[in-house]
């Protein structure tokens, strides 16, 4: 599998999948903003990053953040993402769950957003909103060697984990693997690559740091 972090990189500002991991924050008083945002750039100019179809996969979450209170939009996001870990937003723990191999890639990780200026909040390295503005900084066929091998299986995996077809988080998920099959070349569709996490581990390596979520 290739290694992203083996690739020469250059900063980055101008990034569209910087407006798709703002989805990924735990809500704060930005939240309406941020989905509004990433709804406008899908909808928008192709060559900066639209994907009409993907565009309508966010109209439950911007309904959601409009008929729900803060405290309610936070208890969503935290019952959704953080008390359900079959669904956390780690791509390293989809991928390898607790395994050896998962600490490599949290290392990698931390070396590719130092080297393209991402930077890091209190999420682990492998979370969806460090991924994407790394993936939006990668070479074009890094990015989809990337997006291919790594970041759509584990999304996929976060898919398969919802126990509510019904919950936005969950339609918000598949307009952004919509978005990255369009942009880097490979088949949304969840039959498509769901690699086994044998594959994916190819590379073992460090120590796993400990899991931010329970």
């Amino acid at each position: 599998m290739n290694d992203p972090a083996a690739t020469p990189t250059t900063t980055r500002t101008d990034v569209p999948h910087d407006r798709l991991a703002a989805l990924w924050s735990y809500p704060d008083e930005n939240t309406a903003a941020k989905v509004a945002d990433a709804r406008s750039l899908l909808r928008g100019d192709a060559a900066k990053g639209a994907a009409p179809e993907a565009a309508t996969l966010l109209d439950p979450l911007v309904a959601a953040v409009e008929r729900l209170s803060p405290e309610e939009l936070e208890e969503l996001f935290t019952r959704t993402f953080d008390v359900n870990p079959v669904c956390t937003l780690e791509c390293g723990w989809h991928l390898f769950g607790e395994d050896y191999a998962r600490g490599e890639l949290l290392v990698r990780m931390r070396v590719l957003m130092r080297s393209l200026g991402v930077e890091e909040s209190a999420e682990l390295p492998d979370h969806l909103s460090h991924v994407l503005p790394v993936l939006g900084r990668l070479p074009e066929a890094e990015g989809r060697a990337f997006a291919r091998e790594w970041i759509a299986p584990a999304m996929r995996k976060m898919l398969a984990g919802f126990r509510e077809s019904d919950n936005p988080y969950r339609a918000a998920l598949q307009a952004v693997l919509q978005f990255l099959a369009a942009h880097h070349g490979f088949e949304a569709g969840l039959e498509e690559g769901a690699a086994d996490v044998s594959t994916a581990a190819a590379g073992g390596g460090a120590p796993v740091e400990e899991r931010s979520h329970g």
